[in-house]
């Protein structure tokens, strides 16, 4: 999280709490399914709101790469 927000960082140069994520569309989908598991990945409160449009903002950027 940048400044409270979400934010990916593929050059692993940003400071701060970081959690490694796959990237293939099944695997966000399945987190899609299970509500904090990315708040406990990150060892801190992400609302369910914020975390849930992350994540469909990350899958909106697989479709097309991956078949689900």
């Amino acid at each position: 999280m940048l400044d409270g927000a979400l934010s990916v960082d593929e050059d692993n140069r940003l400071p701060g709490r970081g959690a490694y994520l796959c990237p293939g569309a099944a695997c966000i989908s399945s987190l899609l399914k299970k509500k904090g598991k990315l708040s406990y990945s990150l060892r801190t409160s992400v609302p369910r709101a914020a975390e849930d449009a992350f994540l469909r903002g990350l899958l909106r950027t697989q479709d097309g790469k991956e078949q689900l």
